[in-house]
């Protein structure tokens, strides 16, 4: 999900002031949650996962610099998916609902 505000440059600070600090929270929240559920074997998985908030806008984005996260999220024909981010992300909505 995505917010564009062009019209008015007062309202989108306004908005930035009133979700920041919980956009922020919540992205941390969630990052700690996917270092937490992230399969481990050498810990370079769970040391590589990051995230950003970009200033622009109210999106973040929460990554694993592997290269190889995706395969074990989503699974190949010979591993299994762990969904490690999907479940780390519906803890982090359960936790701020």
């Amino acid at each position: 999900m995505s917010l564009t505000i062009t019209e008015s440059p007062r309202l989108w600070d306004q908005v930035k002031e009133i979700t920041g600090g919980t956009v922020r929270d919540f992205v941390e929240t969630m990052t700690e949650l996917v270092k937490k559920n992230a399969p481990y074997d050498t810990g370079n998985l769970r040391s590589s996962i990051d995230w950003e908030v970009e200033h622009s806008s109210l999106s973040f984005r929460v990554f694993s610099a592997t290269g190889y996260g995706a395969w074990l999220e989503f699974g190949t024909r010979h591993i299994a998916p762990r969904m490690y981010f999907h479940r780390s992300f519906s803890e982090a909505v359960l936790e701020f609902s």
